[in-house]
């Protein structure tokens, strides 16, 4: 076959397990969601308590926040009532230009039903959802030293032990709808591994895309995977033709918008000055009425989503007992999309073939030895670290074999010397090694003892270098999740890690494809995100003889900037194939080939891949000319 663009048999190997993905948007699996759920209360059943507070966000910033609470008694810095405790949080974002402290309705609307509500200013634009979704992990950093001690200093008196940390959600107004759609979209992107807890609640006023845009990404929601959006009919600010419905219409999530006749947008916020009203629709509905509209639909739809509550859906999704298979609400047009929706797990009731349970972040390679594909480690469906390792024969019976059985490694890397060698480590989460040597004539794993190991805790990338006889790893991010422009060598004849002195270092630091150069004797390196966490598509190359990267100035075509991206290397004919990735317009599904002998990267056109997926892994089958894809999770 030639090295151009070939007809390759792409052979698609994916469980119909369904599972939660890091890198998909997904009707997954939900990942393991408490069931000690908080019971609802009467609509007035408490008071309502604040207090002013700040909280350091991701970039290291003093944040304005109020937080409001369930109190014995009206006013600032009262004893929260924890008789009903624990409470399930809300973070509440402002619109533009307004405060942290402009949003005292809701905050007090939903405090005396039993919710804890954080709300904050504009802070973030829409376009920031990484730092906007690192914000949040600060924000549950926050509530958690509040749950765990009650300082009184920085707590509602009274409050240890009285928030449910495992029910949260994100809500806003305006742009700050935006923002928190952004963030409850995204998490599973940006936080895979169950590191935190992922909010399970959203719900927007008056959404407008001026920031955030329409185009925004759902990646593997949390169940049980339902939104609840509202928006005046006469809102002209964020009009619901311009923002709302286009952002729905590829929303891969659960939904319910309300058109609430006669309201308008400036109407959900506290006061609504003379200024603002200029800029809005007139609203025929008060602001009082418009507000206790939107408590009155929001309260229901959290105990169905936060409190587990079933006797909630019908309030919750604004059904009526005698019409229960149909919205409808008095005083809103109402549409909805609830195909994606799941508030019960489901589990298969047999396994019918013994096979590798669907799984994301795991690693393959492809055994010259045996000419069998190898697989192992991973997330699991239930988002714990796999454990088993499998081997699969496509030119005899194509079944899979369990194998050896390893560490439990979180946030694994892999790289293969294309012979007999191979390199997996990572965190350990069992006592176990966090370092396995492959043995291609034994076919058998062997623990490495532990020692020196590189800085990035996550989303770096690593590959053989034949130049050097070496491993090299390269960028990724610290346990703080800062960005580590760093080289490190590890030489499997002295079985250690060294960080190398190196010049004019990749941009893409963070989750970039790393591949051997072959006949170059470099080591080449492709797209990921920077450090200020946009993503590129350049091409760089690494001389480990100077120390030195080199960014490639390719002519013609290449792929678009993207991180997560399945590789997989075909030295023979002097080839490396790329497959989908992460990008700012979602999950990818497009199949490149970069030529080593030309250095130039060309778009394979296939057929028989399921579009938008991640979480998968790749190997060339050298013995059938075949690329060997596991693991996805459906769009």
């Amino acid at each position: 076959m030639t090295n151009g663009l070939r007809s390759l048999f792409l052979a698609v190997l994916f469980t119909t397990s369904l599972m939660s993905c890091a890198v998909a948007p997904s009707s997954a699996e939900p990942r393991e969601e408490s069931g000690n759920f908080a019971t609802p209360v009467a609509s007035d059943r408490f008071a309502t308590g604040w207090m002013d507070s700040t909280y350091s966000d991701s970039g290291g910033e003093d944040v304005d926040i109020r937080i409001y609470y369930p109190a014995q008694n009206e006013g600032e810095g009262k004893a929260m009532d924890c008789a009903w405790a624990p409470y399930p949080w809300v973070v509440f974002h402002g619109d533009n230009g307004e405060e942290h402290d402009a949003y005292s309705w809701i905050g007090e609307g939903l405090a005396r039903a039993g919710y804890v509500v954080v709300t904050l200013g504009e802070e973030r634009d829409g376009d920031e959802e990484y730092r906007a979704a690192s914000d949040h992990a600060e924000l549950i950093a926050k509530m958690g030293y509040i749950n765990q001690t009650g300082d009184v200093q920085h707590s509602p008196p009274g409050s240890q032990g009285c928030i449910d940390m495992g029910h949260w959600g994100v809500a806003g107004h305006g742009e700050g709808a935006g923002v928190a759609t952004a963030v409850f979209g995204a998490w599973g992107a940006w936080f895979p591994t169950g590191s935190y807890e992922p909010p399970r609640a959203l719900f927007g006023l008056g959404f407008d895309s001026s920031e955030t845009g329409t185009n925004v990404a759902a990646v593997d929601i949390a169940n049980p995977n339902l939104a609840l959006f509202l928006t005046g009919t006469a809102d002209t600010v964020a009009p619901i033709n311009e923002h709302i419905d286009p952002m729905l219409d590829q929303w891969q999530g659960g939904w319910q918008l309300l058109e609430v006749v006669g309201a308008n947008h400036v109407q959900y916020e506290d006061d609504q000055s003379w200024w603002d009203n200029l800029f809005d629709g007139e609203a025929t509905m008060t602001a009082e009425d418009q507000q206790a509209h939107a408590i009155s639909k929001v309260k229901p739809y959290l105990d169905l989503v936060l409190k587990g509550d079933d006797e909630s859906w019908l309030a919750g999704t604004s059904r009526a007992h005698s019409y229960p298979d149909q919205g409808s609400d008095s005083e809103s047009y109402l549409s909805e999309n609830l195909d994606l929706i799941q508030f019960y797990r489901m589990s298969p009731l047999e396994q019918v073939y013994e096979a590798p349970v669907a799984r994301q972040g795991h690693h393959m390679f492809f055994d010259q030895r045996t000419n069998l594909s190898v697989l192992f480690g991973g997330l699991s469906h239930t988002s714990e670290p796999a454990v088993d390792s499998w081997s699969l024969d496509l030119a005899n019976d194509g079944e899979w074999v369990r194998g050896q059985s390893l560490s439990e490694l979180e946030q694994s890397y892999f790289a293969y010397d294309g012979d007999s060698m191979g390199l997996y480590m990572g965190a350990p989460q069992d006592g176990g090694s966090s370092q396995w040597s492959w043995n291609g004539f034994s076919g058998s794993w062997s623990a490495y003892p532990e020692g020196v190991r590189p800085n990035a805790s996550a989303w770096a990338s690593m590959s053989w270098s034949s130049g050097e006889d070496a491993f090299i790893f390269f960028g990724g991010v610290d346990d703080s999740w800062h960005p580590v422009n760093e080289t490190w060598k590890f030489d499997p004849d002295i079985g250690v890690w060294q960080e190398l002195v190196t010049q004019s270092n990749p941009s893409g630091v963070i989750s970039p494809a790393t591949f051997d150069g072959g006949d170059w004797n470099r080591t080449f390196l492709f797209g990921g995100a920077n450090s200020d966490f946009n993503l590129t598509n350049e091409t760089w190359m690494f001389d480990g003889s100077t120390g030195a990267w080199s960014k490639l100035a390719l002519s013609g075509a290449h792929p678009s900037s993207r991180a997560q991206m399945a590789v997989a290397e075909n030295h023979e004919d002097g080839v490396v194939y790329l497959l989908g990735g992460y990008s700012t317009t979602g999950y990818l599904a497009d199949l490149w080939q970069f030529n080593l002998d030309t250095l130039e990267w060309s778009e394979i056109e296939s057929s028989g891949l399921p579009s938008g997926q991640a979480g998968w892994s790749m190997t060339y089958d050298s013995s059938l000319d075949r690329l060997v894809m596991f693991g996805v999770c459906s769009q």
